[in-house]
């Protein structure tokens, strides 16, 4: 059995993390480049 995790609207935790670290896929739902948002994960820009 394999697991998928989504973060859904939240900011980070450390419950996220846990749950991101037992799945076998995690999805980050991110927003905004240049704005920061309540309660949403900022998004990692490549360099």
């Amino acid at each position: 059995m394999r697991t998928i995790a989504h973060s859904g609207d939240t900011a980070g935790t450390d419950v996220l993390i846990d749950c991101a670290a037992r799945a076998d896929l995690f999805i980050a739902d991110a927003c905004f480049w240049d704005k920061s948002i309540p309660y949403y994960l900022p998004p990692s820009r490549p360099d």
